[in-house]
């Protein structure tokens, strides 16, 4: 029954291509840590009420870490097998976490 699940779940999931695929993990990998410093950035220059700027800074940052969460989901679902050539390209979501707790507590 449990093995039923999967595969209903796998399914369900969308058809990734591949060289897309890729090509958007590669570019997540080199540009996150500048985009969650360009998030804080935007956060404090637009939000000067601290513990508003804080809350929206952290529930933006957790959305992100969630949706990335989410797309490495859909990858493993696309090939489970076998993990794609890019995978060794994905970033960690603990190393995201860890910048977010960096920059959740210097707002």
């Amino acid at each position: 029954a449990a093995g039923e699940g999967a595969a209903a779940a796998a399914a369900a999931a969308p058809h990734l291509e591949e060289s897309a695929v890729a090509a958007l993990v590669r570019d997540f990998a080199g540009t996150w840590q500048a985009a969650i410093k360009r998030i804080n950035g935007d956060v404090i220059a637009y939000f000067g009420n601290f513990v508003n700027g804080m809350e929206i800074l952290k529930y933006t940052l957790a959305q992100l870490l969630i949706y990335y969460k989410r797309f490495q989901d859909l990858i493993a679902q696309q090939w489970p097998r076998r993990p794609p050539p890019f995978a060794k390209d994905l970033v960690d979501t603990e190393a995201i976490f860890q910048e977010i707790r960096k920059y959740s507590r210097s707002f």
